[in-house]
């Protein structure tokens, strides 16, 4: 609270940090039950505010009875005002099991919040807390995952990796979720050192997302693991990794490269789902695109364009750029991104 007249919530948050900062049932005490004035920033060379959503709630009936005081260490004390009200039933079942897993992985019970995060997605496929569910399952397996043995390694990451597989296939969830889905899929397929998987995974997302940004994004995931298996001596991989030397690809190669990942893409029964998709957005974001022919819309489909081009030039690229090389392209997606913006 910076002061009385200001800022209920102040304070600036770390860069390059996504979390989820849950409120639920508060009640603010405002003069005439005013909304609450929140503040918080992310570091930058400009200060950028945070949005957030606030719904009033009736304040719970005040039947003080007393408090209680935890030392918290280093001279902090947490005070927790304690009254006779009966909270029973106000949170939904999404809600009692994300609160639930969040407390265990708070306690780093992390066994217990897979289950509860997995019972979440399982039970409520509409519920929005899906997402974050997805996330902290992954940092729940990462943080199980102390041993130096692969083949623990291998158990961790596959458990998570099929039950996401099984959500995917399911044809329930939404494709914000199968995104999401997808990409912790290929994570996990590169902690199990399945390498030709995570990169077939990582030029489909970069081909095909119908997202020009997120096809950037995985040029970049695509050219990290590139990075990885040249640091550990790797050669050649498949045959359809061709060496395309310079910007003017030759057309044959290209449509080789492109037949052998369609082939690889359509073994695969996530990434066939995920095409099929894929497809029919990308096909009526084009017909969107012809519809639309005013300035802003040809500027914002140049950027696009722009994009989804440099996607596939880091792909085609990735094993034939110096390391000075792909730092100066990276340099350069970063601006891409901004200009888009």
């Amino acid at each position: 609270m910076a002061n009385n007249n200001s800022y209920h919530l102040f304070g600036s948050l770390p860069p390059n940090e996504v979390s989820l900062y849950n409120t639920i049932q508060n009640c603010w005490l405002v003069n005439d039950n005013e909304i609450p004035k929140i503040s918080l920033f992310i570091p930058s060379d400009t200060l950028i505010p945070i949005g957030y959503s606030y719904q009033p709630t009736s304040c719970i009936p005040d039947d003080y009875s007393g408090s209680q005081i935890a030392d918290q260490g280093f001279g902090i004390f947490d005070t927790i005002k304690v009254s006779n009200y009966d909270s029973t039933g106000i949170l939904s079942g999404d809600e009692t099991l994300l609160s639930q897993a969040g407390q265990s992985f708070a306690e780093k019970n992390y066994p217990e919040a897979i289950i509860n995060y997995k019972a979440l997605i399982d039970n409520f496929p509409a519920s929005s807390s899906i997402y974050f569910a997805q996330d902290e399952l992954y940092n729940c397996y990462f943080n199980l995952d102390t041993s130096s043995n692969q083949n623990t390694t291998d158990v961790l990451y596959g458990d998570l990796k099929q039950f996401l597989e099984t959500k995917i296939t399911s044809g329930i969830y939404d494709a914000e979720f199968e995104d999401n889905a997808a990409r912790i899929i290929f994570m996990c397929a590169t902690r199990m050192e399945d390498y030709d998987i995570a990169l077939t995974g990582y030029e489909f997302l970069a081909i095909y997302h119908p997202d020009a940004e997120q096809r950037l994004m995985a040029s970049w995931e695509y050219d990290n693991i590139e990075n990885l298996l040249q640091g550990m001596g790797g050669g050649e991989k498949d045959n359809y990794e061709l060496q395309i030397k310079n910007y003017e690809f030759e057309e044959a190669e290209i449509e080789m490269r492109m037949k052998r990942l369609d082939e690889l893409i359509d073994r695969d029964p996530i990434t066939r789902v995920l095409k099929e998709k894929y497809d029919r957005i990308n096909k009526e974001k084009k017909a969107l695109r012809e519809t639309k022919g005013d300035a802003l819309n040809r500027e914002m489909n140049i950027n696009e364009d722009k994009i989804i081009q440099r996607s596939k030039e880091n792909i085609y690229l990735s094993r034939t750029l110096s390391e000075e090389e792909k730092e100066k392209r990276l340099f350069e997606d970063m601006k891409l991104l901004f200009e888009s913006g």
